[in-house]
């Protein structure tokens, strides 16, 4: 049985999976960019000769490995600064004690004092 956080990495993995098909799929200057780059690289590829050719494939897949492990980091780092203003939301609710207010987040944070 995978634990929360395998769980966790596999639901982020088919999260940034489903983005970027919906991406590829839904975003028309996506889709405009990809073709002039196809068009760009079809050209480039035609004129080199065929000893060459591999070389430049390498590259292609290379340049789409790094751009999905952009689309990866980006949707990790906007996952855990989720987290993090979550906690910073939670630090700033004020709770009511009879009828005095304490905000510990400006308390901790900003040094206020009540």
């Amino acid at each position: 049985m995978k634990d929360t956080f395998e769980s966790l990495i596999d639901a982020k993995t088919e999260r940034v999976d489903e983005i970027i098909n919906c991406i590829a799929a839904e975003n028309k200057d996506y889709k405009r960019m990809t073709q002039l780059v196809k068009t760009a690289f079809e050209k480039v590829q035609s004129c080199l000769p065929d000893n060459c050719k591999n070389g430049i494939e390498q590259y292609e897949d290379a340049i789409g490995q790094r751009e999905a492990l952009v689309y990866q980091r980006l949707y990790e780092q906007a996952f855990q600064d989720g987290f993090a203003l979550g906690a910073l939301f939670d630090e700033m609710l004020v709770s009511f004690k009879g009828n005095k207010i304490e905000n510990t987040f400006l308390k901790s944070n900003l040094g206020c004092q009540e």
